[in-house]
């Protein structure tokens, strides 16, 4: 009886819990510094809302519109935002790490589920075959026990609540996992992203010299210039060829990366990344102490380790409590055979009792020792974890600091006049006013400000998705 008053109030009490875990920050890449329109009444910075001056003109608007469009591929185009949003939706490990919050959840439902009670049916004192019980030959009587238990230590000792708040944690802290895998993906996504943008800049611009080589090589042959001149050219010619297959390969080599982060099939093609990496308006980097404090705050793989280990002393407390006592009731009902036996009428009795162990040797000890040096591990990745995301942060903010100075310097002239110089000694070479040498050092001069400029660009651009994601939350969304 007094197990299945258990029974009936364990029931009503319910099977189970579900539990929905804590927030964790999760982060997401905008266009940021790739947004073509700009709105000056929201662009301000952090001291004093002054909107920011507009850069000049960078090296990408330089390329003619038919280079532009060379450096295309027959395939679809896709902004920033749709390549972040398949890499994350396609992503293999946020689907395992979102596995592992869904198995998290399991151990709460395990943990939170009421056991089931024990039954035992014995049939006893039964008379061998042959030898039956007799008025004059008594024996027994026959006995029929169905013995029915329940555990009562899970909620007496409190081992069921235990299990559950450690499991709980547990949840949370997979949780946070999950969300910090959702923050490296998208890291990774716009790190592919621009280095094709980065990459086909820089084969547009081999194409470019390339050509210039080629027009060079039919002014010195049209100036009949020397065997040495035309030598020289046609080194200058193989030379920006090699560039241009250098160049090709490493964008096929940046498009197939992209892939492996958008987790394409094969039969899908590569996306092509809309626009090239202009910035007009580059946003100022933050203090040391603002961008720490908000990394502490936000990055998701820190709550993960606070959370792990706020759930590995939660284990201490749930073996502690394992290693108590085993604790039940029980409910007897017996049916005697008794008319063959004693010639008495059958009855029906019942009876109730206590059972549990002793423990006196096994207590857990070993469950509670190697909690423990859980605990001790668990605090040391949490101390491991914050040294390196502060090493992280300084060091993203430091390369983003130089990006923006980079960024910042006024280099239109040198765009400017490197364009001019090239164009004029190659007008005057084609006259007979200037040399090859000093034609070669134009094309050269050219090249390298264009790179240059094509470098710091592009790396602005890394260095700022990669600071946000660094911190953990967009620490530069002020800026466009």
């Amino acid at each position: 009886m007094a197990a299945g008053a258990v029974v009936v109030v364990t029931g009503s009490i319910g099977c189970a819990e579900t539990y929905t875990p804590r927030p964790a920050t999760t982060f997401t890449a905008t266009a940021g510094p790739l947004s073509a329109g700009y709105d000056a009444a929201v662009v301000a910075t952090s001291d004093g809302a002054r909107a920011k001056t507009a850069l000049p003109p960078k090296a990408v608007e330089l390329f003619r519109a038919d280079t532009v469009e060379a450096g295309q591929v027959p395939a679809p185009t896709m902004s920033l935002d749709e390549i972040v949003r398949l890499a994350v939706l396609r992503d293999p490990a946020i689907r395992a790490a979102l596995a592992q919050v869904e198995a998290a959840k399991a151990d709460v439902v395990r943990a939170s589920t009421w056991q089931n009670p024990t039954v035992v049916a014995t049939q006893s004192l039964v008379p061998f075959p042959g030898r039956p019980f007799t008025e004059d030959r008594t024996g027994g009587p026959p006995q029929l026990d169905v013995v029915v238990g329940y555990g009562l230590d899970r909620i007496v000792f409190g081992k069921r609540g235990a299990a559950i708040a450690r499991d709980k944690l547990a949840v949370d802290a997979a949780s946070a996992a999950h969300a910090d895998r959702v923050r490296t993906r998208v890291a990774e996504a716009v790190v592919a992203y621009v280095e094709v943008l980065r990459s086909r800049a820089l084969w547009m611009l081999a194409l470019e010299v390339y050509k210039h080589a080629q027009r060079l090589q039919d002014v010195t042959t049209a100036r009949n210039g020397g065997a040495g001149e035309r030598g020289r050219v046609r080194i200058f010619l193989l030379t920006t060829h090699r560039a241009v297959i250098s160049a090709k390969a490493t964008l096929e080599s940046a498009r197939a990366h992209l892939r492996e982060r958008l987790a394409l099939r094969a039969d899908e093609p590569t996306p092509e990344p809309a626009g090239f990496p202009a910035v007009d308006r580059p946003a100022p980097p933050p203090s040391d102490e603002i961008a720490l404090r908000i990394a502490f705050e936000a990055r998701p793989d820190l709550q993960a380790s606070q959370r792990e280990l706020a759930r590995a002393r939660a284990a201490v407390g749930a073996e502690t409590r394992d290693g108590l006592p085993t604790l039940g009731v029980l409910g007897i009902a017996s049916h005697q055979f008794q008319t063959q036996a004693l010639g008495a009428p059958n009855v029906w009795s019942y009876g109730f009792g206590l059972y549990g162990t002793l423990p006196l040797f096994d207590r857990n000890q070993g469950g509670v020792a190697r909690a423990q040096a859980a605990v001790a591990a668990s605090d040391a990745s949490l101390s491991a974890n914050a040294l390196r995301v502060e090493a992280e942060v300084r060091t993203a903010l430091a390369e983003y600091r130089a990006a923006y100075k980079a960024i910042t310097e006024d280099n239109e002239g040198l765009l400017r006049g490197a364009s001019e110089m090239r164009t004029g000694i190659r007008e005057a070479y084609a006259a007979g006013a200037k040399s090859l040498v000093e034609v070669l050092d134009a094309e050269q001069a050219f090249s390298d400000a264009m790179r240059l400029e094509i470098e710091e660009e592009a790396g602005y651009i890394r260095a700022y998705h990669l600071l946000n994601a660094t911190v953990g939350r967009a620490v530069l969304s002020r800026e466009p």
